[in-house]
C-alpha cells in the first residue's frame, strides 16, 4: 500500500512518464530534443538532435549518409557554431536558411559551444525504425551557451531554420516541423513553440516572488490559552496562605497584624507583575477549535492545491520546499522521493513531465477530532480531483489528463494545517475524443519513407 501511496500522491508524474515512456521514443522523421535554462550568468540550449534534423539545419557533406566520420567533425562544428549564432567562418555560409539568434537584454550574444558529440546508440534500441532505421539512430547533441553577467530581465530566442515534416500526410509539399522546447528558469519548468510563422519566443523574469503562486492556507482558529505570571501566581499563593493563616489566628482570639501585612503587601505584588513572565496553565492550553464542514475543506483545498506546485520547480531544495507547505511527517519524504524521481531524474530518455491544470471535482468531510498523539485538531476530507499535464521527449509534447479518489487526513501542526496521510481510493485515465481517434489513425496508418535511398555517392539531403 505504501508504494500504491506514493505514486498516487505524485499524481500526474508516476503515471503519464509511464504512458510516455511506452510510446515517446522519437519516431521516423527530423526530430531534436530542445532543451533552455536561463541561468545567473548564462542562457543555454542543450539540443540532442537526428541526423536528418541537423542535415536540414546546415550544409555538412559526409561520405556516409547514416554516420559522421571523426574527420568531418570539425566542418560539422563549425557550421553549427554559425547556426547558433556564432557568424561564418568564411565567405560562404553553412547555414541551411536562418541562423539562430539569442538577445539577451537587448545585446546580441554569440555563443559558446560547450560540446559537440556524436551519439551512436547500442544497436538494441533500433528496433521500430522504419523504414531508415540507421539514418533516424546516430544524434548529434550540442550545447551552446551565451554568456550573461547576471539573471536576464528579457531573453529573446530565434529558431532560425525549420526542418521539413516528409511524414505529414496529404501534402503537396512538406510542411515545415514547429521547434517544441523545454524551458526552465528560475527553477521553474516550461513548455515552448518556435513556428517558421512565429520564429521568436520573449521571455521576460518573473514581476511576482514564488509565495505568489501558491494558494492562502486559514490560519487555524484556536481556543483559548489561559496566561499568568510566574511572579503573580507566586506572590498571590503566598498572600493567600498567610491571609488564610491570619484570619485563623483571629478567630481564635489572637492577634496576627504581620501575616495580614504581610498578605496586603503580597496582593499588590501579584497585581503588579502582571505581564511578567508569562506561562500558560497545562489546564487551559490551546486545543484546535472544532472543525465545521466548511472551515475543514476551506483549509484542506489550498494545501491540495499546492502540492502541484511543486511540479513546477526543477532544483532539489525548491521541490522540498513546495511540498512542505502542505505536507508533512514521512508522506514529505515519501512524495519528495517520487516527485524529483519523476520530474528532476528524467528517467528512461529524459521525459520532462508538467501539471498544466488541477480541477477540483468534489470534496467531502469525513470526520473530525482530535490527533490522539498532539491533543490538536485533525480531519479526514475525501477529495475527487483531475490533473492535466504535458509530457515533453524528444520534440514532442503529449497531453495527459487522469482522475483521482482518495482519503486524505489534515492536522495541526506548528506551522499549521498539514496533511499528513492520504488513501488512494481510485484512479483513471481521461481520454479526449480527439486524443482517441488520433490513437486510432496512427495505428492504421502505414509506414512511409521519409529520406532518400542509399546511394553510393555522398549523400545531401533533399530539400
Amino acid at each position: 500500500m505504501k508504494v500504491l501511496s506514493i505514486r498516487f500522491w505524485a499524481g500526474f508524474a508516476a503515471v503519464a512518464l509511464a504512458a510516455a515512456i511506452a510510446a515517446a521514443h522519437p519516431k521516423p522523421g527530423a526530430h531534436a530534443d530542445v532543451r533552455i535554462s536561463i541561468e545567473d550568468d548564462r542562457v543555454q540550449f542543450d539540443c540532442l538532435m537526428n541526423i536528418l534534423f541537423a542535415d536540414q539545419l546546415v550544409n555538412s557533406p559526409r561520405a556516409k549518409r547514416d554516420d559522421v566520420l571523426p574527420d568531418e567533425e570539425d566542418a560539422l562544428r563549425t557550421a553549427m557554431i554559425e547556426y547558433f549564432g556564432g557568424g561564418k567562418s568564411g565567405a560562404v555560409s553553412e547555414v541551411v536558411d536562418r541562423p539562430n539568434r539569442v538577445t539577451i537584454d537587448g545585446v546580441e550574444v554569440t555563443p559558446v559551444i560547450r560540446e559537440l558529440a556524436i551519439i551512436r546508440p547500442p544497436k538494441e534500441t533500433r528496433p521500430g525504425f522504419v523504414p531508415n532505421p540507421a539514418l533516424m539512430i546516430p544524434r548529434i547533441h550540442v550545447i551552446a551557451e551565451y554568456p550573461c553577467k547576471g539573471l536576464p530581465k528579457a531573453v529573446s530566442m530565434v529558431w532560425g531554420t525549420y526542418p521539413r515534416d516528409f511524414l505529414a500526410q496529404d501534402r503537396d509539399i512538406a510542411p515545415s516541423s514547429d521547434i517544441e522546447a523545454a524551458l526552465t528558469s528560475a527553477g521553474d519548468l516550461s513548455l515552448i513553440t518556435f513556428k517558421k510563422s512565429e520564429p521568436e519566443v520573449v521571455w521576460h523574469a518573473p514581476s511576482v516572488g514564488r509565495d505568489a503562486r501558491f494558494a492562502a492556507v486559514p490560519p487555524m482558529v484556536q481556543g483559548r490559552t489561559t496566561r499568568v505570571s510566574l511572579l503573580s501566581l507566586a506572590a498571590g499563593t503566598a498572600g493567600a496562605a498567610l491571609f488564610i493563616g491570619g484570619v485563623s489566628r483571629l478567630i481564635r482570639g489572637r492577634r496576627a497584624p504581620a501575616a495580614l501585612a504581610s498578605a496586603a503587601v503580597l496582593a499588590v505584588a501579584a497585581w503588579a507583575g502582571t505581564g511578567v513572565t508569562l506561562v500558560a496553565l497545562p489546564w487551559g492550553s490551546a486545543k484546535a477549535a472544532a472543525m465545521t464542514p466548511e472551515a475543514a475543506l476551506a483549509a484542506f483545498q489550498p494545501l491540495h492545491a499546492n502540492i502541484y506546485r511543486a511540479f513546477d520547480y526543477t532544483r532539489e531544495g525548491d521541490i522540498y520546499d513546495a511540498l512542505k507547505r502542505s505536507v508533512d511527517g514521512p508522506m514529505l519524504d515519501d512524495i519528495y522521493n517520487e516527485v524529483y524521481r519523476s520530474l528532476v531524474m528524467q528517467e528512461e530518455g529524459g521525459a520532462l513531465s508538467r501539471v498544466k491544470k488541477v480541477t477540483n471535482l468534489s470534496d467531502e468531510l469525513v470526520s473530525s477530532g482530535l490527533d490522539p498523539a498532539t491533543g490538536q485538531a485533525m480531519f479526514k476530507v475525501k477529495s475527487r480531483w483531475r490533473v492535466e499535464g504535458v509530457v515533453y521527449h524528444w520534440g514532442h509534447s503529449h497531453t495527459r489528463e487522469n482522475e483521482y479518489l482518495a482519503q486524505y487526513t489534515v492536522a495541526a501542526r506548528p506551522d499549521g494545517w498539514r496533511i499528513v496521510a492520504a488513501v488512494p481510493l481510485e484512479q483513471k485515465r481521461i481520454q479526449s475524443p480527439e486524443q482517441a481517434a488520433s490513437q486510432a489513425s496512427a495505428t492504421a496508418a502505414p509506414p512511409q519513407a521519409d529520406a532518400p535511398a542509399v546511394s553510393t555517392t555522398p549523400w545531401r539531403p533533399n530539400r
